[in-house]
């Protein structure tokens, strides 16, 4: 029996194996999409491991008009530690990048489940899907 494992490309590092890890925000940047939503660019390096050092990224959109999506935006703020008073205290002049600054060095522990490329783009890298765990 041979496993189901996403080769890495030429290049390019394998994909992160599906787990549970411990890590550090490097960077968070804001940005609005071109349909008004807000997302969250998120980059985690592991800290413990085999794999530490290794980035994970994750990106977290916002959307009013769908249902849960705010609800889960703010829960995994919660899970990175921000409440709704570090909200209300960042800048209004630029929230996004205060936001952003405010969770560069947080630890968490996060689950990584590897994603397939889809299906009409072949020899792609394999994405990564991240749950953020609530408690470092």
């Amino acid at each position: 029996m041979t496993s189901a494992r996403t080769p890495a490309v030429e290049g390019l590092p394998s994909p992160m194996p599906a787990g549970t890890y411990d890590v550090i925000v490097a960077s968070a940047d804001f940005e609005e999409t071109s349909s008004g939503s807000l997302k969250c660019r998120i980059d985690f390096t592991v800290a413990t491991g085999p794999h530490a050092g290794r980035t994970v990224r994750s990106h977290l959109v916002c959307r009013p008009e769908v249902p849960n999506s705010v609800g889960y935006f703010f829960a995994q703020m919660r899970a990175l530690g921000l409440s709704s008073a570090d909200f209300a205290a960042l800048s209004v002049d630029a929230p996004g990048s205060s936001i952003g600054r405010a969770l560069v060095g947080r630890r968490a522990h996060i689950t990584v489940a590897p994603t397939p490329p889809p299906p009409a783009v072949l020899e792609a890298q394999a994405g990564v899907a991240v749950d953020l765990l609530p408690g470092l």
